[in-house]
């Protein structure tokens, strides 16, 4: 009889009935383990959400919404706004039941209508957690609603503000940044703005104290408080032998005491001696007389000289003296 040539590539496996339906039995359990644990995992969800799903407390005053879900969240949607306002009007926030305005700094959110309150408010934060984020971002609200910023803000009760002639908050303040580094000293007004020490206090030091008097805008602009811009010229007038170095002439920061012997050719007793030829016996007060080291810059119409019946004559009667040899001197 003829072999069949193909009959050596066919195999016919005949399982082991016995093995076949245990295999079947450990995949069917599987597959029902799994499906239970499921549903288990599901039922828990419905009936203890705060413990299975939830990322934390609610804050104070929402405990009874622990295990209610629902009540602000969608399936599958997450948070709706829609579900704020069912509790939260906009229209009422910041007023009691008698639409009386009872938090003033709230009642904004009326110009809300259309944002979404999760912008601003986060929850699941524990029983004492922020409700909401650090910084108000204005940019949610109208343009119009923008420009007006009292609506919401209450114009500090201080003396600057009352001295504001400008009537716009955008003048100084910006929505990112409320406290500005440039105030705009011309927005005060012009009694305001003479008077510097309504709102500035003098630096605590020697010269300062002792010029309270003066207006301040006599050294500093309104640009900026530093470097002054003091006239020295209107005292004495600086040259090459009288130089801008302040310790020269004052000691100890005393800046309205001087001394013009302490670098001078001739020294007091000389100064002295050379004044009272004339017959002038005060000589602490030089640059009242003296407008330069120029000898011959001399001056007698300064408002000390005039109401200074002692010296005033014969310091007019130096002065002229002095002039007069001089002219002669050019004459010669």
């Amino acid at each position: 009889m003829e072999k069949n040539p193909f009959a050596s590539c066919f195999c016919i496996y005949v399982p082991d009935p016995a093995a076949y339906f245990k295999h079947l039995n450990f995949c069917l359990m599987k597959k029902i383990v799994i499906i239970s644990g499921l549903l288990i995992l599901i039922c828990l969800s419905i009936f203890l959400p705060d413990k299975m799903i939830s990322p934390g407390d609610l804050s104070k005053g929402y405990e009874n919404l622990n295990n209610k879900c629902f009540t602000c969240h969608q399936a599958f949607s997450g948070t709706s706004s829609t579900n704020c306002i069912h509790c939260h009007q906009l229209d009422k926030i910041g007023s009691n039941s008698n639409n009386a305005v009872v938090n003033k700094k709230i009642i904004f959110h009326k110009n809300l209508q259309t944002q979404n309150c999760m912008s601003c408010h986060k929850e699941h934060k524990g029983v004492n957690g922020a409700l909401t984020t650090n910084e108000f971002n204005h940019s949610l609200l109208s343009a119009t609603v923008q420009a007006n910023c009292s609506s919401c803000h209450t114009t500090p009760a201080n003396l600057l503000h009352q001295s504001i002639s400008a009537k716009s908050c955008s003048s100084c303040h910006n929505t990112n940044n409320w406290a500005s580094k440039d105030f705009n000293h011309t927005l005060l007004s012009v009694a305001s703005l003479n008077n510097c020490s309504s709102c500035h206090k003098a630096p605590v030091d020697n010269f300062h104290q002792q010029q309270l008097s003066a207006a301040c805008n006599s050294c500093h602009g309104f640009e900026a408080w530093k470097p002054s811009t003091f006239d020295h010229s209107k005292y004495f007038i600086f040259d090459n032998n009288h130089v801008s170095t302040c310790g020269n002439c004052h000691q100890s920061n005393k800046y309205v005491q001087y001394s013009c012997s302490n670098c001078h050719a001739h020294n007091l007793s000389n100064l002295i001696s050379d004044h009272q030829e004339e017959e002038i016996t005060n000589i602490s007060k030089c640059v009242n007389y003296h407008r330069s080291g120029n000898e011959n810059d001399n001056r007698d119409d300064s408002e000390e000289n005039k109401n200074n019946s002692e010296n005033s004559d014969k310091i007019k009667k130096y002065i002229n003296k002095d002039k007069k040899t001089n002219s002669d001197e050019k004459d010669d």
